[in-house]
């Protein structure tokens, strides 16, 4: 696992990181913020800094993406979670019939895109998969794999870019920390 996903951040750093203002943070904290089975360290008294972890900065980059396109607080936030703090597949075998994803990671490249997805009543991650070359079309990835769903109505944010600024804010080299935290999360998958 990368340092990246293992390190603790200050509030100033997760503020910077996320593009949300320390405050924000503060009031998203007591009503929409993730924390059980997250451990945020530290504080308690005067002096004391918090430290939050990876996650919790995707899940304020995501939340604070989707409320950009007009999302509910709420929704985005759920949204978030999903995303943040939920892995998805199955075997986690290299490149098999049902990739794996880990929490507040987009699947690995070698897989396809990673979509973030909310509508009205469902939160969920939709791969369109690079197969033969072709990146699989949106709609349907989207049927294929949540056939309940109607793409038309999902509002998606690209996980690969958002993903890239977060290291890129933590102090990491877009391009090559970004592939380095993926392949020490998938191993099986870089190696395919």
């Amino acid at each position: 696992m990368s340092h990246f996903i293992e390190n603790s951040y200050p509030l100033y750093v997760v503020s910077a990181a996320s593009g949300v203002n320390a405050q924000t943070i503060k009031s998203y904290l007591n009503r929409y913020l993730k924390t059980d089975g997250v451990e945020i360290t530290g504080g308690g008294g005067p002096g004391h800094r918090k430290g939050y972890p990876f996650f919790t900065i995707v899940e304020l980059c995501v939340a604070r993406a989707f409320m950009e396109l007009g999302v509910n607080t709420e929704r985005a936030f759920a949204a978030a979670q999903r995303y943040a703090h939920v892995g998805d597949g199955g075997g986690g075998w290299a490149l098999d019939e049902n990739p794996f994803r880990s929490p507040a990671l987009p699947y690995h490249v070698a897989w396809g895109k990673t979509y973030i997805c909310a509508d009205a009543k469902n939160v969920t991650v939709i791969l369109c998969r690079n197969i033969n070359g072709e990146l699989q079309d949106f709609d349907k990835a989207v049927t294929e794999q949540r056939g309940d769903l109607n793409p038309q109505a999902l509002i998606r944010i690209d996980a690969w870019p958002l993903f890239a600024d977060v290291i890129e804010k933590l102090g990491g080299n877009r391009h090559k920390d970004t592939y380095e935290v993926l392949e020490a999360d998938y191993p099986k998958d870089a190696n395919a």
